[in-house]
C-alpha cells in the first residue's frame, strides 16, 4: 500500500464513516508499514487522559533506539 492509498482511504472514510476511532485503528498498520516502524500505537485524549485505541507490538524486545511521535488531531 502506498501513501496515496492511505490518504484515499482516509478521505473516503471521513466522508462516509462517522467512527473516527475505528478509522484510526484500521489505518494504524498501513501507516506503520509505510514508515517502516516495527511497533505503533494510536491513542485519543478523553477528559485529560489518553486512551489507547490500538497497538502493533514489536516481535522482539526494544533495541533502545525508539522514538515517540505525537500527532495531535482535532475533530
Amino acid at each position: 500500500m502506498q501513501a496515496q492509498d492511505v490518504f484515499a482511504r482516509l478521505a473516503v472514510a471521513l466522508a462516509t464513516d462517522g467512527d473516527l476511532h475505528a478509522l484510526l485503528v484500521r489505518l494504524l498498520e498501513p501507516i506503520a508499514r509505510l514508515s517502516q516502524a516495527r511497533a505503533a500505537s494510536v491513542s485519543v485524549a478523553e477528559g485529560g487522559r489518553l486512551r489507547q485505541l490500538g497497538a502493533l507490538e514489536p516481535a522482539s524486545p526494544p533495541a533502545g533506539n525508539e522514538r515517540v511521535i505525537v500527532v495531535a488531531l482535532a475533530h
